[in-house]
């Protein structure tokens, strides 16, 4: 318990002064910490600094992979890393090795970048990718196709990036941490970068927090010794200090206590991170920290931070396994990769266009949609279709392949007959289910519109009363918007009256943006940025058709557009057409199988017509159903599509990417980091600054009062210069009357004076305060005068 009480007062430094009977008589009076002492066995001390330096890195590092579960070779990296950590010790000895031992570490690091330019790109794209999974984890963001990375291996490209960026990182801890220890940097620090992984719910590895936990205290141990390393004097040694006109004292943790310590800290690491592990889980801690505004703030801050980190350079796709349908503002730009997610195998009779519904989203918020539990008779699904094929109405038949989607909801287009594939089950009338992976193919038969309407009176009233619904915050705004426009629910043009006003009002962007904190994503697009994605567009018009009285819903998933898929169609000469398409106008001589990429994924509107059931509105500003039959020039329809489309003709297309544009990607985040590293440089140099100077002159105006508290500061200033300049050889008395005899003449005298102040219960007279003062002040010019410039400097940020 001594050892831990002696540890603790050397730390917190509260203990009161006493009186020369028990401090000079027993421990000796140490004026300042002997700096002589530290060119005592200073390679030894310097192996130490180094060993805590070493132990920070290694946990910084493994704590920030094991939080974002980034595999690399550990022991590869611990090896290299020791070498490096010696090699950074014994450059520190003196200032000249130091700067070429750091310009040496650099010249490697950018030696190799130049002899593979592509190695340390590809590790940070490589982490970055990796990174990413843990962050859409926790804001449900879009699935996104990772950087490309150019060299593949990641057991190579990872450690490479992690050893460069270990050294850079040993070499800010040494500047700063290390060669003048500081126990508040050298915590903040790994905790800031750690911290990054900590937000989004990371779990660091166990080993990595006790690689920490020992390194900071092997650091306070050899901080609190007094030494560069440790000793083991008979005599505890102190160092008189002065706070708030009080006189402290600041124990030196001898060797013995400070080894102590260490030993029963190091055990405690060994148990502590375990238990608590296992004790306070995350979601326990989670419950701890109440819901406040600003945690909600700061998570939303955070969040839309990583989505314009990521959405510039990164490719959205659809997958209902990796992002929750129905999510709508998430993204702040959509870069699709034109990569096959679906095979379709069909017969093309007409050139309108063809939708596969798979979500459709019932209530809405600020959060996205939502399918709520829906209509449970199964005949309301397919009615429509039955309908049809009653009235003779043709079969279309559609194969189904999954290239690269995981759903467990059917891909269907409109009025599909369920019965035809018996895989098909009917949840409720939001939910069809099917279990789709990479690799299934199903078959479905659908029919066009229905003739005549159909008997639909039950579900029609179950329509009206659970897909009517609108927010307070919109219906206010858009039913003022409706008036404005002349929108009425009785007008037979509605739907492309409201297709009209979106184009003409309203622009389509693969960059939306982000929407404000606290701002309705439906009401921030309709008045606010008027521009946005067909979700945008999707879920307005959602709305504006509840709010006219029209049932709605939102839906998501692909489109058919036959014009542009049929470049790249392959005809299957050995089908018979008959078997696909029992109508008598196809497009096609035989059956056609095309590919759907993430370009292809979509959103719309559906709204209910009594008698017909749910059919699709298109009110993102693409209209691809008017007059194609009139077209006889095929390239022309197809040109026509394509510069009504997301891109247009001239927009390069996936097989010319242009692989520069990675590069000039990976220089803007060079750039942003070199920016930031150089803004972080200077406001650190600023701050320095500043401190320094505000130290300097707090020191000024406290010598400038001459009272006894100035005596004390102002003989400490001068002893502790003298030690640096080693004009002190003891800490001692009459080390310092030795020391200061070149610069005044009866230095006895001031610090006899010193001594009464310091151990005397009797108040010093005022006058021998104002003449120590003056003898002090005399001795402090001499003693800058004596200096080199570049001696004063060191002394005024040092001292």
């Amino acid at each position: 318990m001594n050892t831990i009480k002696e540890f603790f007062v050397c730390l917190f430094k509260k203990s009161r002064l006493r009186y020369k009977n028990e401090l000079a008589a027993e421990t000796g009076f140490m004026l300042e910490e002997d700096i002589k002492n530290r060119d005592n066995f200073r390679i030894a001390g310097l192996l130490m600094r180094s060993s805590c330096v070493y132990l920070i890195t290694l946990g910084t590092v493994s704590a920030f992979m094991s939080i974002f579960n980034i595999p690399y070779d550990m022991l590869t990296v611990y090896i290299i890393l020791s070498f490096v950590s010696i090699f950074l010790a014994v450059i520190q000895l003196n200032d000249i090795t130091r700067i070429v031992g750091y310009i040496l570490c650099i010249f490697g690091i950018l030696q190799v970048h130049l002899q593979n330019p592509g190695l340390f790109r590809s590790g940070i794209y490589a982490v970055v990718n990796t990174c990413y999974e843990l962050i859409r984890v926790k804001y449900k963001l879009p699935s996104v196709d990772g950087f490309d990375e150019i060299i593949t291996d990641r057991s190579l490209t990872i450690p490479v990036l992690v050893i460069a960026g270990s050294i850079i990182f040993m070499i800010i801890l040494w500047e700063i941490c290390g060669r003048a220890i500081n126990l508040t940097l050298t915590a903040i620090i790994p905790f800031v970068i750690i911290s990054s992984g900590l937000f989004f719910d990371g779990i660091p590895d166990d080993t990595a927090v006790i690689y920490l936990c020992i390194g900071w205290l092997f650091f306070a141990c050899i901080k609190f010794s007094g030494k560069s390393v440790f000793s083991f004097p008979e005599k505890r040694q102190f160092s008189i200090y002065i706070h708030k006109k009080r006189h402290y004292y600041h124990k030196q943790l001898n060797g013995k206590a400070a080894m102590q310590f260490f030993a029963l800290i190091f055990v405690m690491s060994l148990l502590f991170p375990p238990l608590f592990g296992r004790v306070l889980s995350s979601a326990a801690f989670d419950a701890l920290i109440p819901q406040s505004q600003l945690k909600e703030f700061s998570d939303f801050m955070v969040k839309d931070a990583m989505i314009l980190a990521f959405s510039k350079y990164k490719n959205y796709t659809i997958q209902q396994g990796s992002v929750a349908p129905g999510q709508i503002g998430n993204y702040s730009s959509v870069h699709p990769d034109y990569k096959p997610d679906l095979e379709i195998t069909y017969v093309p009779s007409t050139l309108s266009r063809e939708y596969l519904r798979y979500f459709t989203g019932t209530q809405y918020s600020s959060e996205g949609w939502t399918a709520a539990s829906g209509y449970m008779d199964p005949d309301c699904a397919d009615a429509a279709a039955k309908a049809a094929k009653a009235q003779g109405q043709p079969f279309h038949k559609m194969a189904i392949k999954s290239l690269d989607i995981i759903t467990n909801s059917a891909l269907l287009p409109y009025y599909t007959d369920l019965d035809s594939n018996s895989f098909i089950s009917f949840g409720d009338d939001n939910h069809i289910g099917l279990d789709i992976a990479p690799g299934i193919k199903y078959e479905i038969e659908y029919y066009d519109l229905p003739e005549e309407p159909i008997d639909d009176t039950e579900y029609r009233d179950f329509v009206r009363q659970n897909y009517m619904e609108v927010p307070d915050e919109n219906r206010a705004l858009i039913a003022n918007l409706c008036v404005k426009e002349g929108f009425s629910a009785d007008d037979p043009d509605l739907d492309k009256k409201l297709a009209d006003y979106f184009q003409n009002n309203y622009t389509y962007t693969l960059d939306p943006g982000l929407v404000p904190w606290q701002t309705d994503f439906v009401n921030y697009f309709l008045f606010d940025t008027k521009q946005g994605l067909c979700a945008h567009f999707a879920s307005a018009g959602t709305l504006i058709y509840r709010t006219l009285g029209i049932p709605a819903r939102y839906a998501e998933g692909y489109v058919i557009d036959y014009p542009l898929e049929r470049e790249e169609q392959t005809v299957l000469e050995d089908e018979n057409t008959a078997d696909w398409y029992g109508g008598n106008r196809p497009l096609t001589e035989h059956p056609v199988k095309i590919t759907l990429s993430d370009f292809k994924a979509h959103a719309w509107v559906e709204i209910y017509r009594d008698g017909y059931g749910w059919t699709p509105v298109e009110l993102t500003p693409v209209d691809f159903g008017h007059d194609y039959e009139e077209k006889s020039d095929d390239l022309e329809i197809a040109e026509k599509l394509a510069k009504l489309m997301l891109i247009n003709k001239d927009d390069t297309s996936p097989k010319e990417i242009d692989t520069s544009l990675y590069k000039k990607q990976f220089e803007e985040i060079l750039g942003y980091i070199g920016f930031a590293a150089v803004l972080a440089a200077l406001i650190c140099i600023f701050v320095m600054a500043l401190k320094t100077i505000l130290r300097h002159a707090l020191r000024l105006y406290r010598f400038s009062k001459r009272d006894s508290n100035s005596v004390i500061a102002l003989f400490g200033y001068i002893t502790s210069i003298l030690a640096y300049l080693g004009k002190i050889e003891t800490t001692s008395f009459k080390a310092a009357d030795k020391a200061l005899l070149p610069y005044m003449r009866s230095p006895e005298a001031v610090t006899d004076i010193v001594q009464q102040i310091l151990y005397s219960p009797e108040p010093v007279p005022k006058e021998d305060c104002e003449n120590a003062c003056i003898s002090l002040h005399t001795a402090l010019e001499k003693i800058f005068a004596q200096c080199k410039p570049m001696q004063k400097l060191k002394i005024i940020f040092k001292i």
